[in-house]
């Protein structure tokens, strides 16, 4: 028998999304960005779906953008790059 788990939620720009899937196993997600976020699905605005694999954390989804914008203050970038840390169990 094939377990469904659907979770909905809004992904902030800026943040990363810890997803329970156990390491391993398989799941279909369908992402639907607001306005014109680029999601990878060839263009800006497009959403889809796609089946990942849950890995040691489960499944991250990462909303934190491309490049990474950290700060140039060591404080500061220490800090953002503890909490990410945190996030993902750390």
């Amino acid at each position: 028998m094939r377990m469904v788990l659907k979770i909905a939620l809004r992904l902030k720009q800026g943040t990363l999304t810890l997803l329970p899937v156990p390491q391993g196993q398989k799941a279909r997600i369908h992402l639907e960005p607001l306005h014109r976020t680029d999601v990878g699905m060839n263009r800006p605005g497009q959403g889809g779906s796609l089946t990942i694999v849950g890995g040691v954390f489960g499944a991250v989804i990462d909303g934190r953008g491309r490049p990474l914008a950290l700060p140039k203050d060591a404080p500061r970038r220490r800090e953002m790059i503890k909490k990410w840390l945190w996030k993902l169990g750390g």
